[in-house]
């Protein structure tokens, strides 16, 4: 399985990491994404195994827009004026910058109002390049989060449980107050980043599978550098509020998992009666022996930091970050890290990868099990 952060512009990081799955045969049989991870999910899903990389590189071949690639010595120039364009006119087939007097700043207008962009682009692209069709009845599952705007609640749409439309994967972006909220099933729905950015709790949550590879790709990384100037912070700081929990998320399921292996474990030792007892098999249906092997990806940051690089879709860039998870992906499936043998009642393993000083990719510690 495959579950990807939301990020914008970063997400083109993710798009590489498919690209070295694809390659050495690792197809993802369900795939869980938030905001520009659900687009890329539903890229990937929505489509059949032959077309999936063409649709993928068409969708950010699109986004980047017409603009030239520029020599490496003027990458700065080229990521600013990409930042600068997103802001003052939108992206190509994503979102466009509304009329002034469109923005409604102190009006109650409807919800379509409270929002500077229009994401109608979006709808056309996705209704473009995804088979929404195959989405429905394909072999690929996807699940994606949102946020219900009423009630704070995060909500995924599964398409093992329900029809996915274009809607859906447009309310898993609708990031405020950039963009309006999407309306699904009388209710509004905002980008699920709002809530949880990195969706591997719903993963953990599904019982379909006894033992599962799950490929986590994260776009921010919430460890770095303590910072020096005025952008730099207000780009750590964007940071730290997207990234993955991913050492709470652990700790906290380490206790969980370590519980539920725990009633499995007492459970085999109960009498024949006990067993047959209806309030136990209560109790014994909370025990668990699955595992879950969590390989770690995050996408490296820029140097130097810029606070607004989630909307810096210049081509340069692009193609730089595209590569970056396409290196990193291949890194972390040559070393097989979860094909290694695993304690007895082991719960979870995580194999971080990361790049090195050297630019190389590799185990950032050995696998961290968590029975």
């Amino acid at each position: 399985m495959l579950v990807l952060q939301g990020g914008g512009a970063l997400g083109a990081y993710q798009a590489g990491t498919y690209q070295a799955m694809e390659e050495a045969g690792v197809l993802p049989r369900w795939i869980v994404g938030t905001s520009i991870g659900a687009i890329n999910g539903a890229l990937i899903a929505g489509n059949p195994p032959e077309r999936r990389l063409t649709q993928l590189r068409t969708f950010w071949h699109l986004v980047a827009g017409s603009a030239p690639r520029l020599p490496p010595q003027l990458q700065a120039a080229a990521s600013l004026w990409g930042m600068a364009s997103s802001l003052v006119a939108g992206v190509p087939g994503f979102f466009a910058l509304k009329a002034p007097w469109e923005i409604p700043f102190a009006l109650n207008w409807n919800q379509a109002g409270v929002s500077f962009y229009d994401t109608a682009p979006l709808r056309r692209t996705l209704a473009r390049l995804v088979d929404f069709e195959l989405l429905r009845h394909g072999p690929t599952r996807l699940s994606i989060g949102a946020v219900d705007v009423a009630s704070g609640e995060l909500h995924y749409f599964d398409s093992a449980a329900q029809v996915l439309s274009a809607e859906h994967i447009m309310a898993s972006g609708a990031l405020p107050p950039g963009f309006p909220p999407v309306p699904i099933d009388r209710a509004e729905y905002w980008d699920g980043g709002v809530y949880s950015n990195t969706p591997l709790e719903y993963v953990v949550d599904d019982t379909t599978h006894q033992t599962k590879v799950c490929f986590a790709v994260d776009l921010w990384n919430a460890t770095g550098a303590v910072p020096s100037t005025i952008l730099a912070a207000a780009a750590r700081l964007k940071e730290i509020q997207y990234a993955s929990r991913t050492k709470r998320w652990i700790r906290t399921h380490k206790t969980i998992h370590d519980l539920r292996h725990a009633v499995r474990a007492l459970a085999e030792q109960l009498p024949p009666a006990a067993k047959a007892d209806p309030e136990f098999q209560r109790l014994i249906a909370q025990g668990t022996g699955r595992t879950i092997n969590i390989v770690h990806l995050v996408a490296p940051a820029d140097d130097p930091p810029q606070p607004a690089r989630d909307i810096d879709f210049s081509a340069n860039t692009i193609e730089r970050r595209w590569q970056a998870g396409y290196e990193d992906m291949l890194a972390a499936l040559s070393h097989k890290a979860w094909l290694k043998p695993l304690p007895p009642n082991t719960g979870i393993v995580v194999h971080e990868f990361a790049r090195n000083q050297d630019g190389t990719v590799g185990p950032k510690a050995s696998g961290s099990a968590i029975g």
